[in-house]
């Protein structure tokens, strides 16, 4: 009896070995998902009162108590597992983490029910870690098949991504603009492979948070990566092919990407902008939060593009901001985009450098310069000619450095008029900008319906009178302005002309406007 005594006992601490685990609870107050400072000092403890590096993976279980209504209590539950789950990241090297989420507890204290356990699970402990806790959509870690996977590069590159330390530990901190990707229904994932050569791949959980102050507060998406996840496999998603931006899990991703000079998409819908007359461009104002001090960043895409030195001022609303100017050089007073280095798939030859984000236009890809040949309705008044106004046709071309144009019509007496007229611009602007009183605008929420633009040309006038072999002919020079809209434009010119049939020089105004029919490629 003594040698079965000994076997049962033996056989009773080897088990005790292999499921070896500690609980520590942390509590709540009622409807409350805040970690008190008890609460907090309990989870900083961790490290000290327990030897993680034994640890293998470690479980947050979250419940409620049952006063109230059961689905919210469900929730409430699933809040207080994550809430303790993200104070702990910390202290993750190669452990597993896992949160579970209960609902109701019908037993016990109520004060006790609202609560979350942390287990801490150690090597030996025969538990089984699914990749995805939540949805279990990919086979276990010890029951491991390949898979293929694919980086997001449009979610990195569409997002601030900040370095951050949180407690003690490094990150990276991804933050999504609302409606920029699908991040509370897709399935996005970090990997790591571990030193004892398995893999931790864990789902990414989103939380709406409402960030920024001022006008760039709002609610975003955003989510933190522990820094070696990060550098090994960024965030991916599982495919169902590996393409030749895919990869077959745990081949790492470093030969399918490689770096470009693409736009910083957050930073450009995060900005304020007003224009500069005396250097044709803009000044750009972005909030410091969302600029990374160790990162360069550029104007354009091209190799050849400056690096921009970003300015702060000392006082006021002022210092939260980094200050720096684009340039304008593309037709539609197109602004120059901030842009950085960033990974895309060597395979995958889309980009966000052509993208226009302080631009004359609609969304929808309307421009109010159309550089095609266009064929528009044309009117006018000439107040300073007993002619009074004329229509036609007229049939020319509008850059972003000049416009001509021949126009063929009638007067209001019904003789037949024809003007051909070559100008060049000097200075393109928003019509805003006129406005010198107008703050600072953001293109996603103030975006330029209409420009204006200041020219100087020359126009050949001719009208004939009945009969038709009689004409009146004038050559004139001109200062104007004109209104740019995508379908229309209107202008106003001055200068002095000269008058064949009366041979002299006298002063001329011209008011007018045009409808775009269409443009010829």
């Amino acid at each position: 009896m003594g040698i079965k005594k000994i076997t049962l006992l033996f056989l009773i601490l080897i088990s005790l070995q292999i499921s070896a685990q500690d609980t520590i609870p942390i509590f709540f107050k009622s409807g409350s998902t805040t970690l008190s400072q008890t609460a907090k000092l309990k989870l900083e403890n961790i490290p000290k009162n327990y030897n993680l590096s034994k640890v293998d993976t470690i479980k947050f279980i979250g419940s409620s108590d049952s006063t109230g209504n059961a689905f919210i209590n469900l929730i409430l539950s699933k809040k207080r597992a994550k809430k303790a789950k993200s104070y702990c990241l910390f202290f993750k090297d190669d452990i597993y983490f896992m949160s579970h989420y209960l609902g109701e507890k019908l037993t016990g204290k109520l004060s006790s029910n609202r609560s979350v356990k942390v287990i801490l699970n150690y090597k030996n402990d025969t538990i089984e870690k699914d990749i995805d806790v939540v949805d279990q959509d990919m086979d276990s870690i010890k029951q491991f098949k390949s898979f293929c996977y694919q980086v997001d590069y449009d979610l990195i590159r569409s997002s601030s991504i900040r370095k951050i330390k949180f407690n003690t530990g490094n990150f990276i901190y991804i933050e999504v603009e609302p409606g920029s990707h699908d991040v509370d229904s897709a399935r996005f994932y970090a990997g790591f492979n571990k030193k004892d050569s398995s893999y931790s791949i864990e789902k990414l959980e989103w939380e709406t948070a409402t960030t920024g102050n001022f006008w760039w507060k709002k609610n975003r998406f955003s989510t933190k990566i522990p820094l070696q996840y990060w550098n090994q496999y960024r965030v991916f998603k599982k495919v169902d092919n590996c393409s030749s931006c895919a990869n077959s899990f745990p081949t790492k991703p470093n030969d399918k990407f490689s770096k470009s000079l693409e736009t910083d998409v957050f930073l450009m819908k995060n900005f304020q902008y007003k224009f500069n007359w005396f250097r044709s461009g803009y000044k750009v104002r972005i909030p410091r939060e969302f600029v990374d001090e160790k990162t360069t960043y550029y104007t354009g895409c091209s190799d050849n593009n400056k690096k921009i030195k970003w300015k702060r001022k000392r006082f006021g609303k002022r210092k939260n901001y980094y200050y720096t100017r684009l340039s304008s050089k593309k037709r539609n007073n197109c602004a120059a985009n901030i842009t950085k280095e960033t990974l895309h798939c060597k395979a995958d030859k889309s980009s966000t450098c052509d993208n226009c984000f302080i631009k004359c236009g609609t969304p929808s890809g309307g421009d109010c310069f159309d550089s095609k040949y266009r064929v528009a309705i044309e009117y006018g008044l000439l107040p300073l000619k007993t002619s009074l106004g004329f229509i036609g046709a007229s049939i020319g071309i509008d850059k972003k450095k000049y416009f001509s144009k021949l126009t063929i019509g009638s007067n209001e007496q019904l003789h037949l008029h024809i003007q051909g007229q070559y100008s060049r611009y000097l200075i393109h602007f928003p019509n805003s900008a006129l406005n010198f009183l107008k703050p600072w605008q953001n293109p996603s929420n103030s975006p330029i319906k209409s420009l204006g633009s200041l020219y100087t040309g020359i126009q050949y006038r001719t009208t004939f009178d009945n009969p038709i072999s009689e004409s009146k002919t004038n050559l004139n020079l001109h200062f104007g302005y004109a209104y740019h809209k995508i379908r229309y434009n209107f202008y106003c010119q001055s200068g002095l002309q000269y008058n064949f049939s009366a041979n002299q020089f006298q002063p001329m105004i011209q008011i007018g406007g045009s409808i775009k029919l269409f443009s010829l490629r």
